[in-house]
């Protein structure tokens, strides 16, 4: 395909009451040596608040950045600059093109926590879309009462990097994630958690909301 180019705009921020003082952060995308972490798909609520860095490289990816609130490695919430890599070069699932971020849970609040190269950074606005915000709905067989309402790692997961039959549901109505032979829990509150073993449950169904790039 013909490199694609991107438009060089100023990003425009917001002020705010609290600023970082931090250089660019920059999102990681792979979980590398976490235990209980999930690779999980990225898009942002307006293509406007992104720029590209520069032209797309030979492999066929491009560096953006944007700006986020949200407290970096426990410390109060502020304005953060952050860099997120996206495979620009094929189907474009997103404004990144297709992009991910390695998640280790969720705030009290249900934003996601992300993995950077300064530390966790929870999240505490809604301009990246990560994931696929309650995609998962859980209910219960006998009356087909809702449960629980979950993130799943991607609209298309195949993107986020699995698949429909990796997620299921744990004994207590968790939603829980398949890789290899352990399970990460899915938490929608709290750090994500790792299981060496969790039995199927036949309480519940697991009711999930997915579809492809095209």
């Amino acid at each position: 395909m013909r490199p694609k180019v991107f438009a060089f705009v100023p990003l425009i921020l917001a002020c705010s009451t609290a600023r970082s003082s931090q250089g660019p952060i920059v999102v990681r995308d792979t979980c590398d040596s976490q235990p209980a972490c999930v690779p999980m798909s990225l898009d942002v609520s307006s293509a406007s608040l992104i720029r590209a860095l520069k032209p797309q490289d030979s492999v066929g990816f491009t560096t953006f950045e944007l700006r986020v609130h949200g407290s970096l490695a426990g410390l109060a919430q502020a304005d953060h600059v952050i860099r997120v890599r996206g495979y620009t070069d094929g189907i474009e699932c997103s404004a990144f093109g297709q992009a991910r971020a390695a998640v280790i849970g969720h705030s009290s609040a249900g934003h996601p926590i992300l993995l950077t190269d300064h530390g966790s950074l929870e999240l505490a606005d809604t301009v990246l879309r990560v994931g696929c915000p309650e995609c998962a709905k859980i209910r219960n067989r006998s009356d087909g009462q809702l449960v629980a309402t979950h993130r799943t790692p991607g609209w298309d997961l195949a993107v986020a990097g699995t698949r429909a039959d990796s997620l299921l549901i744990g004994p207590e109505g968790e939603l829980l994630l398949r890789t290899g032979s352990a399970f990460i829990e899915l938490t929608a509150a709290g750090p994500f958690r790792r299981m060496t073993g969790a039995p199927r449950s036949d309480r519940y169904r697991l009711e999930l909301k997915q579809g492809a790039c095209t």
